[in-house]
């Protein structure tokens, strides 16, 4: 990014780093978002998630949370609200083709999304 020099294993590194760091603060937020009290604002289970990471996973805290704040709307870390709620219908990741009946695949987890080698 940014005419950064950086070779594909270095970024498919950090990636691995930063997608670890996500997924667990990702699965502590929408726990909590699915058990969340009346009144309280996503800020409030932000702030509770933050503080459960620091708590149990890195003392240090989140590191990633700018990264985060963007990857929570993709597909994989987006919120699902319990059963009986509003939501978004679910989206499938494999796709057949009609022609050789194989199956594509609309994401590659190898690679962060909106990213292409």
């Amino acid at each position: 990014m940014g005419g950064s020099d950086r070779s594909r294993h270095q970024v498919n590194s950090k990636w691995k780093d930063l997608q670890k760091k996500c997924n667990a603060f990702n699965d502590i937020y929408n726990r909590k978002m699915n058990s969340v009290a009346s009144g309280r604002s996503e800020v409030d289970v932000l702030q509770s998630s933050l503080s459960e990471y620091r708590g149990t996973i890195n003392q240090k805290g989140f590191p990633h949370q700018q990264a985060w704040e963007w990857l929570k709307d993709n597909a994989k870390w987006a919120f699902v609200a319990k059963v009986g709620e509003d939501s978004p219908p679910p989206s499938s990741k494999r796709t057949k083709t009609s022609s050789s009946n194989a199956y594509t695949s609309s994401s590659d987890p190898q690679y962060p999304p909106g990213f292409s080698p």
